[in-house]
């Protein structure tokens, strides 16, 4: 938790630039990096976010990324709109299709793609629950609970192999999130 309890979890560099990241680079290394898979899901998720993309919406994540979703500088404040893409991909007919073709050849568990839709379903709604102005203090305690089970899911579904695994401060400080919230409030940047 920094120096001494001193500096909580902000939703930029733990959460935006650390988790949404690292479930997005698990998600294509499972999908076999260079693999034509890979880039076919990176080609339909550039689409939907064409099709999602509303200049005029602020309150809506950036949805357009003409570089792709895989690669290239991407911002913390862009990676919700990533993760939103590839739940469009993975609810169209044509993305599950292209996935469960593949399924047999490189993914062995049968619930590959719904596992991996409600993830990134449920980090962008921890998301915008974390953005939120004013939180209910039984929610927030009731969230502690919740953020174990968001881990779990995770580390389940995304199960990070590279470097230190999910042995990372940045994952690690997720249980530490509702204490934040009752000490430093809200964790708006």
């Amino acid at each position: 938790r920094g120096t001494h309890g001193a500096c909580p979890m902000e939703m930029s560099h733990a959460s935006l630039l650390g988790i949404f990241r690292y479930v997005r680079d698990c998600f294509f290394d499972q999908l076999g990096e260079e693999s034509q898979l890979a880039k076919n899901i990176n080609a339909m998720a550039q689409e939907c976010g064409e099709m999602l993309s509303r200049q005029s919406d602020r309150d809506f994540p950036k949805t357009r990324f003409p570089s792709g979703i895989v690669r290239g500088k991407l911002m913390a404040k862009e990676h919700p709109g990533i993760l939103l893409c590839l739940a469009a991909v993975l609810r169209s007919a044509k993305g599950r299709d292209l996935l469960l073709r593949k399924r047999k050849q490189q993914f062995p568990d049968e619930g590959f793609v719904g596992d991996w839709s409600q993830l990134f379903e449920t980090l962008l709604q921890w998301e915008q629950w974390l953005k939120s102005d004013r939180m209910e203090k039984h929610h927030v305690r009731e969230a502690k609970e919740k953020h174990r089970a968001i881990m779990f899911f995770i580390k389940r579904v995304a199960n990070r192999a590279e470097g230190m695994g999910l042995k990372i401060f940045k994952y690690h400080q997720i249980l530490h999130v509702v204490d934040d919230i009752f000490q430093c409030r809200v964790p708006m940047e």
